[in-house]
């Protein structure tokens, strides 16, 4: 059995996971960074529409997300509670496939026990990482007028979370849009992270409250590798996260892999009226607007083009680059009753415990779907030609890409979280977990930007800076702003 060691060993290379490692690494610890997959993009954890990010390039997104999101648990076995549920196994994750829309969630949106004056800076640290700015829609020429359309149908919103730019996490410099992905969150690093792929740990080894080791099968070997750390970071999705502690028979308590939670997103496509449209290719990024969430309108409404189109009730012979898509993301309260089930008798293609869970609405999430339904309605009757039909498609449980919560954070060890607000796990002192599986408040915003904010403070608590918690009362906002 083949032994490695390093300061730190961070498993899973997509948001949370790169965020930890560029950190820690920049910090001068070494990282070995562990990944099921291999490189499936130009350069290792880039984004795949960085080869062409242009709106001509959309055909190719599709393609990548067609050859490379799969089955979470492969040729195992379907997930009949969450049927939309899959991975991209890569260097990056689905990292290298997101949206790149990185709206910063309101306080209504955090947890109440988070202290915003220490929050708002790491949040301004991920920014920072990310490239997020809101300037980059702005070179599309319809950028004012939808703007102005998308204000007149979704009226009055509170100050600060007005109708806007939707902040995109992505660099164009005039000519050439770079969008950000694992490789700028690794930026400064250099060799003291080291990406390992085709690894797929199985197992973390502990000797009483502490990590000692994981066990990763090298499929190309098919040996198994001991790799020995002072610290461990579990950052394999919200799904393989709890997963692996799960499979490693962690001392987690009852909240692993309950208050599962995640959007409920639904879309149309429309066809812009003459208005709205250009008579040539824009060449530049193209329009992304967002009526954020606030406790007075919980919920986000986006209108953009999205390189997947949820309906396509359209004229024939529409120019694709004359449409948009609007989205609604809607908020799901976190119950101890929506949660993930392992199932230790039938294995994943990995050698894992398959995967499933169930999600059911509560009654204050079908309010809020409803009105955010309603909304989109008169955005698309504002913006676009109905005379061709409406419809609108909501996505499969599991399959938003937005599932959050299974290693849900908590200020406290009571029984309702499975990790501290450093994202500690409570019952050892060198295990962490990052990325969307310790976000567990309920939200309607894009949470990568979120996630990569608590990998920075997970980085920070490893490196010995920081505090250990973030406790201190947060009033809900009843503005937004």
């Amino acid at each position: 059995m083949s032994r490695f060691t390093a300061d730190v060993i961070v498993i899973g290379s997509g948001a949370g996971g790169a965020a930890v490692a560029g950190e820690l690494g920049r910090r001068g610890m070494t990282v070995k960074v562990l990944e099921a997959g291999s490189i499936a993009t130009t350069a290792a954890g880039t984004h795949s529409r960085n080869e062409r990010p242009m709106d001509a390039s959309m055909p190719e997104a599709v393609e990548y997300l067609s050859r490379n999101y799969v089955a979470f648990n492969g040729d195992a076995q379907a997930q009949s509670g969450l049927p939309g549920l899959g991975a991209i196994r890569a260097v990056g994750g689905l990292f290298t496939a997101w949206s790149n829309n990185a709206p910063t969630h309101d306080v209504s949106e955090l947890p109440e026990w988070l202290d915003l004056a220490e929050w708002n800076p790491l949040v301004a640290r991920a920014q920072r990482l990310l490239h997020v700015s809101q300037e980059v829609p702005d070179s599309d020429p319809r950028s004012e007028s939808l703007r102005d359309g998308f204000r007149r149908a979704v009226g009055s919103l509170p100050e600060g979370r007005e109708v806007q730019n939707m902040p995109i996490a992505a660099v164009w410099d005039g000519k050439q849009l770079h969008f950000s992905g694992a490789d700028d969150l690794l930026v400064g690093a250099g060799a003291a992270v080291e990406i390992v792929t085709n690894r797929i740990v199985r197992r973390i080894v502990t000797d009483g409250d502490r990590a000692v080791a994981v066990e990763a099968y090298a499929s190309a070997t098919n040996e198994v590798e001991t790799f020995s750390a002072d610290h461990i970071v579990v950052a394999t999705g919200t799904v393989g996260s709890a997963q692996l502690v799960a499979a490693s028979r962690l001392d987690a308590g009852e909240a692993l892999g309950a208050y599962l939670t995640e959007h409920v997103i639904f879309g149309s496509r429309i066809s812009l009226k003459p208005e709205f449209r250009v008579d040539h290719e824009v060449d530049g990024p193209t329009f992304a607007l967002w009526a954020p969430a606030s406790a007075a309108h919980p919920w986000q409404t986006q209108l953009t083009r999205h390189i997947l189109g949820y309906t396509d009730e359209l004229p024939p012979n529409v120019d694709p680059r004359n449409t948009a898509d609007i989205l609604g993301l809607c908020p799901i309260e976190p119950r101890p009753e929506n949660r993930l089930r392992f199932d230790f008798q039938h294995l994943d293609d990995r050698g894992l415990p398959t995967a499933d869970g169930s999600i059911s609405f509560s009654r204050r999430d079908r309010e809020i779907a409803a009105r955010a339904l309603g909304e989109q309605f008169l955005v698309a009757d504002e913006l676009g030609e109905l005379e061709w039909g409406w419809g609108s498609s909501l996505v499969p449980r599991g399959g938003t890409t937005h599932l959050m919560g299974s290693c849900r954070m908590g200020p406290s060890d009571d029984g309702t979280s499975v990790v501290s607000p450093t994202g500690r796990l409570w019952q050892y002192t060198n295990i962490h977990v990052a990325g969307n599986a310790v976000l567990g408040a309920a939200n309607a915003g894009n949470p990568t930007l979120t996630a990569v904010a608590h990998a920075l403070h997970a980085a920070d608590a490893i490196a010995g800076v920081g505090t250990e918690f973030i406790t201190a009362a947060a009033p809900i906002s009843t503005s937004g702003k």
